[in-house]
């Protein structure tokens, strides 16, 4: 059994490779958000843990340094979200970015959505909307679509972990003009679903809702989301994007980082011997008594190493190294 490393020499050694959840307002891409605080940190390497559609807002995880060696292990953990599901209406983008079309069949009772939810639960087959960043053929599908192409994006298979009603309003002619984008649809009121949903990578809460619509007979758009958790880092924590940007611009950024390690805590640990150690950073393997599957790896004085593997012949794999080679065995 590998005791836990102590977590103030962790994070005294992952100066120059951390996390930050930021809170990304909605108006602006992901992407604008690592721009951002790469031009005012002067990073050189820098990324986010997971994409926020533009119209969507919420908690954005930037990795910073050899931190962004973990970006697939934020991927592969849960995301919880918060979303608002208008029905009776349609659109190519499935959200409030294209044009919003009254669908003109009549609005679900609640309890036929609460009930269709079920239809949703576990892992599905779900089609990412033509809007998206999925490639098709070696380019973006939003690309595609916008210069008119007809666009065939592929069904993949999601999870869905858990999916709840929270509640329901009806928005009539003046809510929905409020908005900006749904005055179009005519007098008759509308009926929104607040639902919660957890899920793992590769969902889109858009098809998602446009799916809902198609099961209850009435079309549905997405109108609202906020990705309230995306596996440790929550929204409620996130640092606003102007409060990270003064940060970077003074270079203390990494004074709020998160140790990338906190990325995988759902993965065992592991501390090595010096020797082993000092292998593992150059690549080598290292014997170990362990059973088969990742860990977190440590050195003996709690620096974190990065994710190894133990295969099958009890032999450790380095997989992701993060800690300089230069400064194990010191």
């Amino acid at each position: 059994m590998n005791p836990m490393p102590n977590r103030e020499m962790v994070e005294s050694a992952a100066v120059g490779s951390f996390v930050v959840p930021v809170y990304k307002p909605r108006g602006i891409t992901s992407t604008h958000v690592v721009r951002a605080l790469k031009r005012a940190g002067g990073f050189a390497r820098i990324g986010h843990g997971g994409t926020l559609d533009p119209l969507a807002e919420g908690v954005l995880p930037i990795l910073v340094g050899p931190a962004t060696r973990m970006t697939e292990h934020l991927h592969a953990g849960s995301k919880t979200y918060l979303a608002a599901v208008l029905f009776g209406a349609t659109s190519a983008t499935c959200d409030l970015g294209g044009e919003i079309v009254d669908s003109g069949s009549s609005i679900p009772a609640p309890w036929r959505v609460r009930d269709a939810l079920r239809l949703f639960r576990g892992p599905i087959i779900q089609t990412p909307p033509r809007y998206s960043a999925v490639r098709v053929g070696g380019r973006r599908a939003y690309s595609r679509a916008r210069a008119g192409e007809n666009v065939d994006v592929p069904a993949r298979s999601v999870t869905i972990h858990r999916l709840r009603a929270i509640e329901f309003a009806y928005w009539n002619s003046r809510e929905m003009a409020s908005t900006g984008r749904l005055a179009g649809l005519g007098g008759r009121g509308r009926l929104v679903a607040a639902l919660e949903v957890v899920c793992g990578t590769g969902t889109y809460i858009r098809a998602l809702a446009r799916d809902l619509g198609r099961s209850v007979g009435s079309g549905a758009v997405l109108v609202g989301l906020l990705r309230s958790r995306v596996g440790p880092f929550a929204a409620a924590s996130a640092v606003p994007l102007a409060q990270a940007e003064s940060l970077a611009r003074a270079g203390q950024l990494a004074d709020i980082g998160h140790s990338p390690d906190e990325v995988a805590l759902h993965i065992p640990a592991l501390l090595l011997g010096a020797d082993s150690a000092r292998g593992f950073v150059h690549g080598a393997f290292a014997p170990v008594a362990e059973t088969a599957g990742p860990r977190r790896v440590y050195a003996a004085d709690g620096r974190f190493l990065g994710i190894g593997e133990v295969e099958a012949d009890n032999l450790l794999r380095p997989r992701r190294v993060l800690a300089p080679a230069a400064e194990i065995g010191q």
